[in-house]
């Protein structure tokens, strides 16, 4: 395919309002976990051995390692949350 064909094809995707980039969707998704989480036990601390969701302990857990790579956005919608980094 060319780069011109590659183009009208992401715009049709666009248009679609197609998701690209897996890892943002997979980050929002165990952020929306998060803040269901957040809802039914009143703070953020998911244990890190949770066996009920065990995949939204370990990416609790990767956000507090990762703290200094965190987007600024991504930053601020945790600590808009009440997640603490340092527990």
């Amino acid at each position: 395919m060319t780069q011109s064909g590659l183009c009208r094809s992401r715009t049709r995707l666009d248009a679609l309002e197609f998701v690209c980039d897996l890892r943002a969707t997979a980050w929002e998704e165990k952020f929306d976990e998060l803040v269901q989480y957040k809802q039914s036990h009143g703070d953020c601390n998911v244990p890190r051995r949770w066996s009920e969701n065990p995949e939204l302990a370990n990416w609790v857990s990767t956000q507090r390692v990762k703290k200094d790579k965190l987007t600024e956005d991504r930053l601020a919608r945790l600590e808009g949350l009440g997640f603490q980094f340092s527990i």
